[in-house]
């Protein structure tokens, strides 16, 4: 069985189901815990995020990856958007410095791309989430096309991140907030270290349309690789960050100020 037959395999059986620490429990039990982790509140979203979910609710996100799943693997348009995420055809992006609900990101400003993979680059059986949109590299996302009122494009191509590759666990319209690899409790991340860290949605209410992508606030990415660089706005006139993408041998590209496209850059810095 290969890698990444056996961890599918895995995230599939109960050892995803994990069980609070008897003090979070406590802390969290009763009518705060309920809201918490059943209503769809700012409160629930939070703790989601931080992966404090007792285990009926967990059960049932899962029930929500699979039924995304079923779809994206048994219907003509499913199969077809799996795979151009998997070949890297469509724009999914990740950024590394875009802070979110948990999410305090540190940002090495000298080797900001290095640092990144140096952390975080062998361990791609943990889910990471990012944007994306239903073009390649020299495309605009068409932002009206989307089916949503909010959308983090601005602020993910505002800034810097990898272009990915990956297998798509689930693709929403909008941010799902989902667990914050960063902000979970320590026993959560032990718990699933051999099958890679786990993220999950709330509901399906936000499933995108597989005959009608446009775009997604929020793709859960699995089996991902790096395979170009964005640099945006606030970082454009930064040499140290251009030197640290040009030294990776990834394609690097410029994000157009207004259009949003990503414009492909020789080392010059000129738009080809």
């Amino acid at each position: 069985m290969s890698e990444k037959l056996l961890r599918k395999t895995i995230r599939s059986v109960i050892l995803e189901v994990w069980k609070m620490p008897d003090e979070l429990e406590q802390k969290y039990s009763g009518k705060d815990f309920a809201a918490a982790v059943v209503d769809d509140s700012d409160k629930g979203i939070n703790i989601r995020g931080l992966g404090i979910q007792s285990q009926e609710v967990i059960r049932q996100e899962r029930e929500y990856m699979k039924q995304f799943s079923d779809k994206l693997n048994t219907t003509k348009s499913g199969r077809y958007i799996r795979d151009q995420f998997m070949k890297g055809n469509i724009v999914c992006a990740h950024s590394i410095e875009y802070e979110g609900w948990h999410s305090k990101k540190r940002v090495d400003r000298i080797k900001p791309f290095s640092d990144w993979m140096h952390r975080f680059a062998k361990n791609n059986k943990n889910q990471i989430s990012c944007i994306a949109y239903n073009g390649a590299p020299g495309s605009a996302p068409n932002i009206r096309d989307w089916d949503s009122d909010i959308n983090n494009v601005e602020e993910v191509f505002n800034g810097i991140g990898f272009l990915m590759k990956g297998y798509p666990a689930y693709i929403s319209l909008t941010d799902e907030l989902t667990q914050t690899l960063s902000s979970i409790h320590p026993d959560l991340a032990d718990h699933q270290k051999n099958s890679g860290i786990a993220k999950r949605v709330g509901s399906t209410d936000n499933m995108i349309d597989f005959d009608n992508f446009g775009g997604s606030d929020e793709v859960i990415l699995d089996n991902w690789a790096p395979i170009g660089i964005f640099i945006g706005y606030d970082f454009k006139s930064d040499k140290l960050v251009h030197q640290d993408a040009f030294a990776s041998g990834l394609p690097v590209y410029h994000v157009n100020d207004k259009t949003k496209a990503l414009i492909e850059i020789t080392n010059g810095g000129t738009p080809q």
